[in-house]
């Protein structure tokens, strides 16, 4: 945990960075950011370029992960923009006109800023005016989105996409604060909190409490983020409070049950990443905090009974705007771009052939990669995809040509030649010269003769003569000198190569193994052919680090990253605490050759879940499975092609982690939980 307090920091309005290593803060006056991991502290209260007058800065905004912005007030109705790389932490004056940035509430994210100025209602974004007059406040925005109160009324909201209002949502609850996420708002403030999905247009309640009031947290100049996405689902942050205690409640959309926070927060900020909860927040006197919690920790209802509600793409059918590329062969990778996508994949022929796949899902939902099936047959395809609330047809087709597309770790490296040496140079030059320059003096000299003869005893006459032809001459002198010119600079100009010391021939390129979790790694294409092979309904998603299991485990190797890796504790980082760690495709591998032996199983275990210290799940080197079948003979089968064709240690596996010879699974009332495969 970090904090401070009053009078050696200003803790108000805290906005952490989007990966949560800084947090900037400051009411009017002071401008701070402080690096989480390091502790260093950076003021900005009084940047270069500041005009005179009483000019009062405070706390930034995260403009993208590597962009601070803030704003110095000169007056109401002029005030000045400056960023701030990462990195270099020196504030930078914008061009942006201070009549424009001026406002009541000012906002930033995705690239973009907005502001609302009170005083005759108008709203800007990114230098330009957007609303003239009118505009209430509540202001958040998001990506190129802006919402607010449509008029001081705030009985609706109003929603401007690009620089265009496009829709107007009535409130079903006051609003004093919003936060706008890709599909979704949350809107409330000191009351009922409730939630409007984009897509269908929706509003439900997402009030978690009974007997609490429930905030958004932040008021006055500030603009606040509420909205957060968890594995490509939309949770909520908010704050709630009573007489005699205060929380920051954290839950899914539509959802009742809350990680609960015990904190005095008159203002939140949240990010999430690597399944960990990072807030800041400060109390009503200005002393801030910044915590850290799982994502998995207990959720505890608190609602009284309300129903969970849901809306938007919870319900949606996928949808299909763009395939890439359109001409592949077979073993090729085909993206499928669109959103509310799913693994489920068909291929419709001309003939009404229909070929089903399994791919893997990006978390937004909005990219299915897959791998297009050896047994298609060459020609013209539409692509589909399906899932538990509708299909979706591509709205292009995809040429199959019927070859085969190398895997990355098959693809033999191009080696370019060595360039052609310095003497092969000077040779060529030589030569080409002494044919252009005998062609130019034997051209001259005729020239020069022609004069001549032709001079009439003009001395004027013979003289331009004399001098083509002596000039041609010497030209031609001087070029069957070079050679001896040459050879006397270096021998090896006109005999050899020509060589001097630190300098040769280039040596054709490496050959680079790709990295470990790169995209065309032996794990990444191990890790497909597995998944072509068993499907991606043959892995788990029970996980007891909540959001972390063999079926994420396989989509990430197989899209080319490097997998969760969790610990004992459920703290799950890409490639582990080293950034490194990726399946080995010896166990990849190894899981389709015992699925082609004729073995049916379920993969409940790679490198998430809880397992000892020091486990090699967390060294990408140990797997466990689920044999689909009750009779302990073909759990032994299994068993037994495992160990015939491979090393390590093999075992069944009790759920206490003992081992178990008789391999009778708790299906058939034996102890027998998984199979247990390391090296």
């Amino acid at each position: 945990m970090h904090t401070c307090s009053p009078p050696g920091c200003n803790g108000w309005w805290p906005e952490l960075s989007p990966d949560g290593r800084y947090v900037s803060y400051g009411n009017w006056g002071d401008n701070w950011v402080t690096d989480l991991q390091t502790s260093q502290n950076y003021d900005f209260s009084n940047p270069p370029g500041l005009p005179a007058g009483s000019t009062r800065c405070t706390g930034g905004k995260w403009k993208d992960l590597n962009t601070l912005t803030f704003v110095c007030e000169v007056n109401p109705f002029y005030t000045t923009r400056y960023e701030v790389t990462v990195g270099q932490w020196q504030p930078v004056l914008t061009s942006d006109d201070p009549a424009i940035v001026a406002g009541n509430l000012f906002d930033a994210r995705d690239g973009h800023w907005s502001s609302w100025l009170g005083a005759g209602g108008r709203i800007a974004k990114d230098n330009q005016t957007v609303v003239s007059s009118g505009a209430g406040g509540a202001l958040a925005m998001s990506q190129d989105n802006v919402v607010y109160g449509c008029d001081g009324s705030h009985l609706e909201i109003c929603l401007i996409e690009g620089s265009v209002q496009t829709t107007r949502f009535p409130t079903q609850a006051p609003l004093h604060q919003m936060s706008i996420t890709d599909e979704y708002i949350i809107y409330g403030g000191y009351g009922p909190v409730r939630g409007i999905c984009l897509s269908d247009g929706k509003d439900i309640n997402l009030s978690a409490t009974s007997g609490f009031t429930e905030s958004l947290g932040g008021s006055g100049v500030r603009a606040t983020k509420n909205i957060l996405m968890v594995n490509g689902q939309p949770w909520i942050v908010t704050g709630v409070f009573n007489n005699t205690s205060s929380y920051i409640f954290l839950r899914p959309w539509g959802e009742r049950a809350s990680i609960a926070i015990p904190a005095d927060a008159s203002h939140i900020s949240a990010v999430h990443n690597n399944g960990i909860f990072t807030v800041a927040y400060n109390d009503p006197v200005g002393r801030m905090a910044v915590v850290t919690i799982s994502d998995s920790s207990p959720r505890n209802d608190l609602s009284g009974g309300l129903a969970p509600e849901t809306c938007g793409s919870i319900n949606n059918p996928p949808v299909i705007t763009s395939l890439n590329p359109t001409v592949t062969s077979n073993g090729g990778t085909l993206e499928i771009v669109g959103s509310f996508l799913t693994p489920n994949v068909q291929f419709f022929g001309i003939g009404g052939t229909v070929i089903n796949a399994t791919g893997w899902v990006d978390p937004s939902l909005r990219v299915t990669t897959v791998i297009i099936p050896n047994n298609i047959q060459p020609g013209i395809y539409n692509v589909g995809v399906t899932g538990a609330y509708g299909s979706a047809l591509s709205p292009s087709v995809i040429t199959i040509d019927g070859g085969t597309t190398l895997s990355a770790v098959s693809v033999n490296p191009v080696v370019i030649p060595g360039a052609t040496n310095f003497q092969d140079l000077i040779t060529y030059a030589y030569n080409y010269s002494l044919i252009i320059v005998g062609i130019a003096v034997f051209i001259m000299i005729m020239w020069g003769g022609f004069l001549w003869m032709t001079s009439a005893a003009n001395p004027g006459n013979i003289a331009t003569a004399k001098g083509y032809m002596k000039n041609a001459i010497i030209g031609a002198v001087l070029l069957l000198s070079s050679y001896v010119i040459l050879n006397t600079i270096n021998p090896e100009l006109v005999g050899g190569g020509f060589n001097l010391p630190g300098i040769s021939n280039p040596p054709p390129p490496p050959i680079i193994n790709p990295p470990p979790g790169g995209g065309g790694s032996a794990s990444q294409a191990s890790a497909q052919t597995l998944l072509s092979t068993i499907g991606l309904a043959s892995f788990l998603t029970n996980a007891t680090c909540s959001g972390y299991h063999a079926q994420l485990n396989i989509q990430e190797v197989a899209g080319g990253n490097l997998p969760s890796v969790c610990s004992p504790t459920c703290s799950c980082l890409p490639g582990g605490t080293t950034g490194s760690v990726n399946i080995d495709p010896i166990i990849l591998d190894g899981l389709t050759d015992l699925w082609t032996s004729g073995s049916r199983f379920t993969v409940s275990s790679l490198t998430t879940g809880i397992h000892s210290a020091g486990s090699r799940h967390y060294q990408g080197r140990a797997v466990d499975i689920v044999v689909n079948s009750s009779s302990p003979a073909t759990w032994l089968a299994a068993l037994n092609y495992i160990a015939s064709n491979y090393s390590g240690q093999i075992y069944c596996e009790t759920a206490s982690g003992a081992s178990d010879l008789t391999c009778t699974p708790t299906s058939a009332g034996g102890n027998t939980d998984h199979i247990h495969w390391d090296f």
